[in-house]
């Protein structure tokens, strides 16, 4: 796989979890 290729699904991963933690953080600081 090219390095690009793994480059841009690591970072989309990274944000689907960054979005989702800051749900969370948002559902415990109610």
């Amino acid at each position: 796989m090219p390095t690009a290729l793994i480059t841009i699904l690591a970072f989309s991963a990274g944000s689907l979890i960054a979005v989702r933690f800051d749900d969370v953080k948002s559902i415990f600081a109610r």
